[in-house]
Parts: structure tokens; sequence; C-alpha cells
């Protein structure tokens, strides 16, 4: 069972930086996950889309109830 399910997601930071193009993941339920990189690099981006802030322009996120 997943607690996330990507496909084919596509996220821009702003209008011009994509941070994801056709990512494709699925995150098992009870699973530690982390996002590592330098500021300003995007982290932030995908945790929002999976909030629903910004949506995603393109692909699918399913999340468990």
């Amino acid at each position: 069972m997943h607690a996330v399910l990507a496909h084919d997601l596509v996220l821009a930071h702003g209008s011009h930086a994509v941070a994801l193009d056709r990512a494709s993941f699925d995150i098992p339920v009870g699973a530690s996950v982390s996002l590592v990189g330098p500021n300003g690099s995007g982290k932030s981006t995908p945790l929002a889309a999976l909030a629903g802030v910004p949506p995603a322009p393109a692909g699918r996120v399913d999340l468990a109830a």
C-alpha cells in the first residue's frame, strides 16, 4: 500500500525552473523520506504540490486517505 503515488509529475518553481519533469514515484505507508539539496534548489516545490498548492500542471498525485 502506498502513502503517496505520483505518475508523470511535472512541477516548476516559478515560471522558468523545472523542478520535476515527468517524475514517477511511490512512497510506501510508514516510509521515511528526505529531500536534500542546497538552498533554492526546489525542495519545497514537490512538498507544496503534494499539498495541492499550487496544483501540478501535469501528472497525477494520489494520496492515501
